[in-house]
């Protein structure tokens, strides 16, 4: 039986790590790029949402929504050298206001990087005539309106259901919350009482540091009005936010403090189902308490703290199933897994990793019987379902990360662990350990498999240090220069490798144990106090804050300074160079070189000048 099992065993990692790699891989393939025209459009209809951007057919299409009021706005463009050809289509607009959305696209042409961006997205049109393309326009601009559009009266009064992808999203997410509070008052006795007080330390401890943790953007881009279909995920879980609470940086920073100290038992009760030593839960969870950089994140706006406890959530979910066989256990876990590998681009490969620490926990024993029940099968056909359906969207919507950055153990490269000033050398010397324990079979099956999991979390070759110039003494100097932000791509093998820290920290204090003949009094205190000074060194990462930041800050600090009636200006057609002042900060911002070439009557003009602006005109010497 136990050989059997194995083999099943076997069979369904061999069968997930394919559907992993081939959804990855498809997920990171690039056609286009179409973060510039979704930033251009943030910041040119500022009354409207975006709600979805796609790249398909050689067509761009982008689907608006007024951040006040009903109806939609459709646009459809095509681009070729200089020429920009559009089509508009409305839902729910008067006239007036059709003809007022519409005006910003009559100077889009003049926007050198928009225009390139939007021909490396558009198909040659070299075989069709002009009325063919301005066909193909009004069709996919209609196309682009929601999916459905039902008009109900009642009492006189018509109103509109609109069904779109990023609606359905926040459907499930909805849904999917509901689930795991279920599921977490139907698992309320998976902790025993004795372990309840050193989790509740713990999570103090971790609420405590990302508290004081200074908050702020996690990425050049914004974030937090991320609502188009090329990252799904995200962009309809904040949709499901924001319906009910305030759009703002704080809303978010917050959620994600929350969910990171949630994070500190879920991954106590993954590592209790698989290693006996109960020291090496404890020390693990303490490490995602206390390790600097992660309770840094997660005063931060980035998916990844999300995914992360969704990714724990869905392994305790499938631990239940073991035990209960319960339907809902498992769908609850696929829905979980369904949620982390759509939040992010390269999320689909997570399935890699989740099954090896699923695995590391054991299969049923009536694996065979449970295969062959309807229920099974419908739930995970679902699964690769929605996924499929999924990444498709992604794809046209030119989704993802180069092909060439595929690295199957990313995690070894360029890892915060390794360097110093993201990780203290003692806490890094304490996962080097905790692999090593798991190789030397000191935790046999589960630790190989865990240690396989955290290998290959992070399947691109991502650096947190990089090689730039900076301007020395009038010269421009190559040096090597920590690249903070990139951290994050990270931080789901960070979380994995807290679980080494708990091996490693357990390691030490069983041999501790074997010296002095005799059980180590309070021995979970002991481990916390272990993990607690080994992090202490790099604490000041709470507050350190690279580049962007700083400038996040003093841009949101100086819009409180003027008056509100007063236009922004700055530079804006720009992408990927640094900060660039957020549209949802202050809406209406005018860019600087459209402000020149055409300069807006008004009697209060602001101008931002950004850290873009100081560009050295040096030659960067060999």
């Amino acid at each position: 039986m136990t050989r059997m099992r194995d083999r099943w065993a076997a069979r369904v990692l061999a069968a997930i790590i394919a559907v992993g790699a081939l959804a990855f891989g498809a997920s990171i393939v690039r056609a286009c790029d179409t973060d510039i025209v979704l930033l251009q459009a943030q910041r040119d209809f500022p009354r409207y949402r975006v709600a979805a951007v796609r790249a398909e057919q050689g067509i761009v299409t982008i689907l608006f929504t007024p951040r006040d009021g009903t109806g939609s706005l459709a646009i459809a463009l095509h681009a070729s050298g200089t020429e920009l050809r559009t089509s508009v289509m409305g839902a729910g607009l008067d006239s007036a206001e059709f003809a007022r959305a519409s005006q910003p696209l009559t100077t889009w042409w003049q926007l050198t990087e928009l225009q390139r961006a939007l021909a490396a997205c558009s198909r040659p049109m070299s075989g069709e005539t002009t009325g063919d393309l301005n066909s193909a326009l009004q069709a996919a601009a209609e196309a682009a309106l929601p999916l459905h559009r039902w008009r109900l009266a009642s009492g006189g009064f018509p109103f509109a259901v609109h069904i779109t992808p990023i609606g359905v999203g926040s459907l499930f997410f909805f849904i999917l919350t509901g689930g795991v509070l279920a599921g977490l008052w139907r698992s309320r006795d998976r902790i025993s009482r004795r372990e309840i007080p050193m989790l509740l330390v713990l999570s103090a401890l971790a609420m405590l540091l990302r508290v004081m943790a200074h908050a702020g953007p996690s990425d050049i881009r914004e974030v937090i009005s991320e609502v188009g279909i090329r990252r799904l995920g995200w962009a309809a879980l904040l949709h499901m936010i924001f319906s009910v609470l305030p759009m703002q940086d704080e809303t978010i920073w917050t959620i994600n403090r929350i969910i990171g100290v949630l994070s500190v038992p879920l991954l106590y009760v993954v590592m209790r189902r698989r290693f006996p030593d109960r020291i090496a839960a404890i020390a693990g969870a303490a490490a995602l308490a206390v390790t600097p950089l992660l309770a840094r994140f997660s005063a931060s706006d980035m998916p990844y703290i999300v995914l992360c406890a969704a990714l724990l959530g869905a392994v305790v979910a499938y631990d239940c199933y073991v035990e209960s066989g319960s339907t809902g256990a498992m769908a609850l876990g696929l829905g979980l897994l369904t949620a982390a590998m759509q939040l992010r681009p390269e999320g689909p490969w997570l399935i890699v990793p989740a099954t090896l620490v699923a695995l590391a926990g054991g299969v049923p024993a009536d694996l065979s019987a449970r295969l062959k029940r309807p229920s099974f099968a419908i739930a995970v056909l679902l699964f690769l379902g929605i996924n499929a359906i999924c990444v498709t969207w992604a794809l046209g919507s030119s989704n993802g990360h180069s092909l060439s950055g595929f690295v199957l153990t990313g995690s070894l490269f360029g890892s915060p662990w390794a360097d110093p000033s993201t990780t203290p050398r003692m806490l890094g010397a304490l996962v080097v350990l905790g692999a090593l324990s798991a190789l030397v079979c000191r935790y046999r099956w589960a630790g190989w498999l865990w240690l396989a999991a955290a290998l290959v979390a992070l399947p691109l070759y991502s650096p947190v240090t990089a090689k730039s110039f900076i301007p020395i003494d009038g010269h421009l100097v190559r040096v090597e220069v920590p690249e903070y932000a990139v951290a994050r791509y990270h931080v789901p093998a960070m979380y994995l490798a807290c679980g080494l820290v708990g091996l490693g920290v357990g390691t030490i204090l069983s041999l501790i144990r074997r010296g002095i003949g005799r059980a180590l009094p309070a021995a979970g205190a002991v481990a916390v106090g272990i993990v607690c000074v080994a992090a202490a060194p790099r604490v000041d990462l709470l507050w350190r804050m690279w580049t962007p930041q700083r400038e996040f800050d003093f841009f949101r600090d100086g819009l409180t300074r003027i008056d509100p009636s007063c236009q922004v200006v700055t530079m804006l057609s720009t992408d990927d160079a640094g900060f660039i002042p957020f549209s949802y900060l202050r809406p209406g911002m005018v860019d600087a070189e459209g402000f020149l070439a055409a300069p807006p009557v008004g009697q209060c003009f602001v101008y931002y000048r950004g850290g873009n602006c100081y560009a050295l005109d040096l030659v960067p010497e060999r």
